[in-house]
Parts: structure tokens; sequence; C-alpha cells
């Protein structure tokens, strides 16, 4: 019998040239000097019947801001024809990206964006084939211990786990994959000057090796706004990159054999739009884009901020088996509870809202969810 759903990937290198501004380090200075690895955008579609078709589009970026986001949703907008209302943008967070596809994220990294690369990527981007052909969904999920901890205290909370959507052609073969893990790209430090996707590009790569050198592997961040591998990593080496990002697909890996079937019949995606203060500046207000997709008893929030991990859990507790796909379609900036907020912690510090605007908005999150 065919398969209800159908779906199309697809996988380009982005890497721009050097001697451009790196982002995500305050203490970073200079201007890109090579290539680690490459910076890839990562794109999956897929519809099911009598619903819209919707994508994923992951770049190796340190976020996702308004032109960014425009760049790239038009960019498949004009491969594929999908409304951009249909597409979320995930950003994989890493720090070893060009600053000038984002700009400014926060008043301590004030950058300009870069309207040259920015049309660099979308030409980059809108020539993808992106040809959908009948397909199989399997989602499954993991636990990836020893790799992300809380960077606050060791004994502070961290989500471990990792959700894993795998789409197979008629023949069972991996087409695409998509996954999310709550960790920061951060092994590699300021003093790091090529380009690169940190851990996450080498758990692409090991990914690959695997299961098909030219798999499209789109990867969400989650709740990982305190959580690194800054108290469990070796070194800030290419090295541990590599040793990384190899331990969290391998545990990506044999989670596969375990999954379950997707049904398509309820696919759908609800997006809210909800205007915050921001303490930055007076008088001015932030747009968030929040959205859920669910399908399968499977339900996706995609949030644009990054939030900690005890919000994480809390979101995650109230409704079981949801995943959270930060850096999504925007960027708050940080998302804080309220112990970072009395201690004034790093996060708290650098958050656009205070402790009530936060937890207003965890409400909206929650809220969407539970309407979806």
């Amino acid at each position: 019998m065919d398969s209800p759903w159908l779906a199309a990937a697809a996988a380009t290198v982005v890497t721009p040239p050097t001697g451009l501004g790196m982002g995500g380090y305050a203490a970073r200075h200079g201007v890109s000097t090579g290539v680690l690895d490459d910076l890839e955008v990562n794109v999956l579609t897929l519809r099911g019947p009598r619903r819209p078709r919707l994508a994923w589009i992951a770049v190796d970026a340190l976020a996702v801001t308004a032109p960014l986001r425009a760049a790239l949703t038009t960019a498949v907008a004009h491969a594929t024809g999908i409304d951009e209302r249909h597409m979320v943008v995930l950003a994989s967070h890493t720090h070893s990206a060009p600053v000038g596809w984002v700009g400014t994220i926060l008043p301590s990294l004030p950058a300009a964006s870069d309207p040259g690369l920015l049309s660099r990527l979308y030409d980059d981007v809108s020539g993808i084939a992106l040809v959908e052909a009948p397909v199989t969904v399997e989602y499954s999920c993991t636990d990836i211990p020893g790799i992300a901890a809380n960077r606050q205290r060791k004994d502070g909370p961290a989500d471990a786990s990792a959700g894993v959507v795998t789409v197979y052609d008629t023949d069972h073969r991996p087409l695409a994959v998509l996954y999310d893990f709550a960790c920061h790209p951060t092994v590699l430090g300021p003093e790091n000057m090529r380009w690169s996707a940190d851990w996450v590009g080498a758990a692409r790569r090991e990914l690959r090796r695997q299961l098909g050198t030219e798999l499209p592997v789109v990867f969400a961040q989650g709740a990982a706004g305190d959580v690194s591998t800054r108290l469990v990593r070796q070194g800030r080496r290419p090295e541990d990159v590599m040793r990384i990002g190899g331990a969290v697909a391998d545990r990506l890996l044999a989670t596969l054999p375990h999954a379950r079937l997707l049904s398509p019949g309820d696919l759908r995606m609800v997006r809210r739009d909800l205007t915050v203060p921001s303490r930055w500046d007076d008088g001015s207000r932030l747009t968030a884009s929040v959205s859920v997709v669910r399908t399968g008893g499977l339900r996706l929030l995609a949030i644009p901020a990054e939030l900690v991990a005890n919000l994480g859990r809390r979101l995650t507790t109230a409704f079981p088996g949801i995943r959270l796909y930060c850096c999504a379609d925007g960027y708050l900036g940080y998302l804080a509870d309220e112990e970072s907020h009395s201690e004034n912690r790093y996060e708290a510090a650098n958050s656009p809202l205070t402790l009530p605007e936060t937890l207003s908005f965890l409400d909206f999150c929650a809220e969407l969810v539970a309407a979806s």
C-alpha cells in the first residue's frame, strides 16, 4: 500500500568566505581565518493527506533573527511553494558561524547584519532540489548521558533526552533525520577562529557515515539556555568536538530500531504571535512567534528563545512527550527561571524579559500546546 506521507529533504553547504566576523563570544577578537568544518542548511518537508506541506529548515547559525529567517524562508518558498507560515527555522546555536547572518542578539554582542551575506545565503538555498516522494516516518526517544550538564552547577537541571524523527523511502532507506537535543554547541571556545558547526556538525558527519553520505540532518536545539559541555568536556580541541558529536550520533543510531510509526492523519501546525515588552529599551516591544506541530501523538513546540533547563522541564512535565525546539523562528534571548533571576545569573542578566513577563510567556506557550 502506498504511504500516506510525502516528504522531501536536502542539505547544502553555506560556508561563507573567511575574513569575516564570528558571532557568539564577547571575548573573541578578530575575523575567521579558515574552515574547520562546513556550515550547512538542512531542509525537511512533510505532508500528510489533506494537510498543508510543512518545512523544517536548520541552519548552522548563532540564532534566527528576522532577516535570517526571511532569507531562508523566501529561498525555500522559491524552491517548494510552501507558505512561510508553515515553516520552522532552527538555529543550531553554534558560536563559530558568521555574525553577519544575525547581527546584534544581545547588548553584550553588538554587531551589524550583513545584507550581502544574507543574499548569498538565499542564493545557496534557493536552488536546492526538494522533490516529494512517498515515505514512512518513525519516531523514537532516547537519553544521551555524559554529554550535557547544567553550566551553573553540577547538580542543576539538564535534559539528557533526545527525540528522533526518521524519514524512510519506500525501500526503508533513510531519507532524512530530524532530532533535538539540549546542549550548547560551545565545545570550541573564543580562541577558535575557524567556521564550525561544533559538535552538531560532528554528529551529522557520523550519522551520514553510517546512514548515507548525502543524508539531510535537521537539528533542533532543546532547552539549553544554561546547559553545555562546560563541566563534562575534556578540552576544547577539534578532537573533543569529534568525540562529543560521535557520542551523540551513536546514541541516536542505537534508538532507531526501537522507533514507532507516525501516522500523518492528524498532522497540523498552529502558530501564534505574542508581543512582549523589552527591559533593555524603555517602551520597545518584541514580537515572538511560537508554533506547535502535531502528528501521531507527537507535539513539537518551537520557541524563539534560549530556555533554561528548569523552564523546559516545566513544559515537558505539564505535557509529557512534547519536544522543545528552541532558538526557532526568532530570538528573544535567554528566558530564565526564579532562581536565575534571584541570583542574577548570566542567563537572567542577559534576558530581555523580567521574571513576570517570562512566566507569562511560558503560560502562553503552554496554552498553545493545550489548544493544539
